[in-house]
């Protein structure tokens, strides 16, 4: 499924990736406490996942649950002793076509042992603030924003293909979402721009004016 094989790309070399969606990815609930990403009150629980961006001029905007806008997690990284590592991604993407609008990792993160974390040590790895682009695959504490071209070329686009100079990834906003019978989620609002390089070739697509609320989930 070409969901799987996109999600996989998140960590260069990763060992072991998996990917699952909800049921309830796509609704958008009621109470939405804030307008997603184009908004700027406080996010909660309830806010539905949106970004709002600009890309080379054009501005877009993308609801989960609106038209055939939908999210799905990622989770993937590397299973070792003593330690193993995680990066959590979110991908705004349209049901119909297949097609991955704009993707959002963060990661890696180190745990000891390897499974699913802890819930301190989850919540734990998610701050406010500025956080620092990578510049290869498995960095630690870092963050990475994609873009997939549709059929036939499926061509990756990233802000880890190339250099940024004064761009930013700035988490204003955290919600922590425990749940003792699935999966803990964390729920953030950045503000964000970037350049995304054409991990096959020379082209660059610059982002500007991005905001987001994205949720990432704590699972396999």
């Amino acid at each position: 499924m070409q969901r799987l094989l996109l999600s996989a790309l998140l960590v260069a070399g990763a060992l072991t990736t998996a990917c699952n969606q909800d049921d309830d990815d796509t609704a958008a609930p009621a109470g939405n406490g804030g307008g997603g990403g184009g908004g700027t009150t406080t996010i909660t629980a309830a806010t539905v996942e949106s970004a709002t961006y600009t890309v080379d001029g054009v501005a877009r905007t993308h609801t989960s649950g609106s038209g055939n806008a939908a999210i799905i997690f990622s989770n993937s990284g590397s299973s070792g002793s003593p330690t193993s590592t995680k990066t959590y991604g979110c991908t705004f993407y349209d049901e119909a076509t297949d097609e991955t609008y704009i993707e959002f990792s963060l990661g890696q993160f180190e745990q000891a042992g390897f499974g699913i974390p802890a819930d301190d040590v989850f919540f734990g790895w998610f701050n406010t603030g500025e956080i620092p682009y990578a510049t290869a695959g498995g960095q630690f504490d870092k963050a990475e924003i994609h873009m997939y071209d549709g059929a036939p070329l499926f061509t990756e686009w990233s802000s880890r293909c190339g250099a940024q100079d004064g761009e930013s990834f700035n988490v204003t906003q955290i919600v922590e979402i425990p749940n003792s019978i699935t999966y803990d989620r964390v729920k953030y609002r950045v503000t964000f721009s970037c350049k995304l390089y054409n991990c096959s070739g020379s082209a660059v697509r610059t982002i500007t004016n991005g905001t987001a609320v994205v949720t990432v989930e704590n699972n396999v």
